[in-house]
């Protein structure tokens, strides 16, 4: 609130200096005048930059980064309008009048916009200030670990018939079911029935109609860490001897083809982004971090003594 208060003052004050203003005999302008006793700007500046000044100061430099970092803005600007819109529809759902909302909050249309857009522009350049600083050292050693071809296989998944009525023992019950249901799939396979045939019988995911078959998937796929390790240790045309357990349930699998591992220049740029968002996730300061970078890196210089203090005492903790 203190922040959207100095931007107005602010602004009243460029208004202001659209008008011809009185100036004392240095040429500084006379803001307003009380019996007799004058306020100039400075005596403006002076009171205010102890409260608002550095948070003011920062927009202005990081505004001015933004626009050095990104040449468009489209997409930040449409993803402002679509969480507005959410915004917008809860508080009518909720029986609020939205015109209301942004009056109590300080808000318009276009102030709100601008202000959420900002956000996202802010995240958009900590995330390519991370990509930044990923070392060739740290790509080589992911490339190494944790890129592998594209594997495309078929799956029996049986899930425990649990719910959140049950007892503990209830479900170990269910699971026990569902395992010894597994390794019964698995006797057939080892009897030579058709893995196809068998997912469509017996398989509960979704792609039981298709006899199993799922998508091409790798290490960075969204599939259980277990599916995934068990996948890559098995060779074409084999399948899982023993069921493995997911937090979806018990999976068996059968491998159809893998594809060669890709070269590092074709999956260099997917590897920095990766890395980067790594990052983030491990820094719950990620932005006020990256930030404190940024501005390290466009050579901010602050003059003002006590802008100054006030903006190290609250980076120092990045």
């Amino acid at each position: 609130m203190k922040k959207k208060l100095f931007v107005v003052l602010v602004a009243s004050l460029l208004v202001t200096g659209c008008v011809k203003t009185p100036k004392l005999e240095s040429g500084e302008e006379i803001l307003a005048e009380i019996d007799g006793k004058q306020y100039t700007a400075n005596d403006l500046y002076e009171k205010m930059k102890d409260s608002y000044g550095t948070s003011a100061l920062i927009d202005l430099v990081d505004r001015f980064i933004i626009s050095q970092e990104l040449s468009d803005t489209t997409s930040e600007e449409a993803q402002a309008k679509s969480y507005i819109a959410q915004m917008k529809s809860y508080y009518e759902s909720s029986g609020y009048t939205w015109s209301e909302v942004l009056a109590n909050n300080g808000f318009t249309e276009d102030s709100l916009l601008e202000y959420y857009a900002l956000n996202y522009e802010k995240e958009t350049v900590a995330k390519k200030y991370y990509e930044s600083i990923i070392t060739d050292k740290e790509i080589e050693k992911y490339y190494k670990d944790e890129i592998i071809g594209d594997i495309t296989a078929k799956q029996i998944l049986i899930v425990p018939e649990t719910n959140t009525d049950m007892t503990d023992e209830e479900k170990e019950e269910a699971n026990t079911k569902a395992y010894n249901k597994a390794l019964e799939v698995i006797e057939k396979l080892n009897n030579g029935e058709d893995f196809s045939e068998l997912a469509k019988e017996y398989s509960d995911d979704d792609s039981a109609s298709i006899g199993g078959t799922l998508a091409p998937f790798n290490k960075q796929s969204n599939y259980p860490t277990e599916f995934i390790e068990q996948a890559i240790k098995l060779d074409v045309d084999n399948y899982s001897k023993t069921p493995i357990k997911s937090s979806y349930g018990y999976h068996i699998i059968y491998i159809v083809s893998k594809d060669e591992k890709p070269s590092l220049d074709d999956v260099k740029d997917s590897i920095i982004s990766t890395l980067a968002e790594e990052k983030m996730e491990d820094n719950e300061n990620y932005l006020n971090t990256a930030w404190k970078g940024l501005r390290e890196k466009y050579n901010l210089n602050i003059y003002d003594t006590i802008v100054k203090e006030h903006y190290d005492q609250t980076m120092s903790q990045y």
